[in-house]
């Protein structure tokens, strides 16, 4: 258990992400920790459109 929120990931932003762009495959990504949202939404944010801006590396929130 001590390990398991170090172990887990979340969808990050692999580039800068405008708010209105959307969600690709170029400018999401999968990291750890899991302090985000889980990975296994990662097919179903594909095609939406972002509600804030993300700088590189930041954990994604919808």
């Amino acid at each position: 258990m001590k390990n398991k929120s170090i172990a887990r990931k979340s969808l990050v932003a692999a580039q800068h992400i405008k708010a209105g762009d959307t969600y690709t495959e170029k400018n999401l990504t999968i990291k750890r920790p899991g302090n985000g949202m889980s990975p296994s939404l990662y097919w179903s944010l594909l095609g939406k459109t972002a509600n804030r801006d993300y700088l590189e590396g930041d954990l994604i929130y919808v």
